[in-house]
Parts: C-alpha cells; structure tokens; sequence
C-alpha cells in the first residue's frame, strides 16, 4: 500500500449502465481515506446519491459543475 499522499483526483466508473466495465470498486472512498484528506472525485449526482454511505465520512467542499 502507498504511504501519505497530497491528493487523490479520481473518476471511478459511476456503475449507471450493465456494461462490464461499469462496475463499482466497493470500498475505495475509505481506503482513499487512509491515504489522504483531500479528494478531487469526478461523478455524477446520481452515483453520489447512490453511493452515500460509502462518502459518509467525506466532508464535501466544494461542488464543480462543468
């Protein structure tokens, strides 16, 4: 595993479709966390809605739309 680390700038599939390649990794967002505090993570409302509880322990920022 990595040591400490700046910044994590990821965009993880959203797991919206039931294309193979669409699937969520279960239980990145805490192993993010134990790497570092801040995390730049692309998505769509719709993930982060269904993946709540897994950024529960996230404290939100800032919201880019773009």
């Amino acid at each position: 595993m990595l040591g400490p680390v700046d910044a994590i700038v990821t965009d993880p599939p959203y797991a919206e479709t039931s294309l193979g390649w669409d699937k969520w990794p279960d239980g990145w967002p805490e192993a993010a966390r134990k790497l570092t505090s801040s995390m730049w993570c692309f998505g769509s409302l719709r993930m982060f809605m269904d993946r709540q509880s897994e950024f529960a322990s996230w404290k939100l920022s800032q919201d880019v739309i773009w």
